[in-house]
């Protein structure tokens, strides 16, 4: 709550800058927007929303593309997403590194970019030597 009440103070405060000035100053502008996609905001409300603006390392505005616009200043990289997802950054820091090289062994990755095609997976299976079978 205390989060989703500092997002609000810092748009209220942006919004009162760019009612005065026309735009946003250098100063007060994101350092990247990221737009034109869907936003995962993971926060009390479980929101959606189209764009977020992040500045110093830290979010500053999530909302409607128009909302965050307000963020863009000379200096800001932006990011048109395509209607791509962002998400929270998960990081998962651990791992099952005996099934990783079991993996390899018995498990045929047929997953996009490996195959595009139907042909891509006729060529993969057929050069995968079949358990129980000897090798040729």
């Amino acid at each position: 709550m205390r989060c989703l009440a500092a997002v609000s103070a810092v748009l209220a405060f942006a919004g009162g800058i760019v009612g005065c000035t026309g735009g946003v100053p250098d100063g007060a502008a994101a350092d990247l927007v990221l737009r034109g996609g869907t936003v995962i905001t993971v926060d009390p409300n479980d929101r959606i929303a189209e764009a977020v603006a992040v500045k110093d390392g830290r979010v500053v505005a999530v909302g409607s593309n128009t909302e965050v616009n307000r963020f863009v200043g000379t200096g800001t990289e932006t990011v048109d997403l395509g209607g791509r997802t962002v998400t929270p950054g998960l990081i998962d820091a651990h791992a099952h590194f005996g099934w990783g090289g079991a993996d390899r062994l018995f498990v045929l990755d047929l997953s996009y970019p490996h195959v595009e095609t139907m042909a891509d997976v006729v060529a993969k299976v057929s050069v995968t030597p079949r358990v129980g079978q000897p090798e040729s």
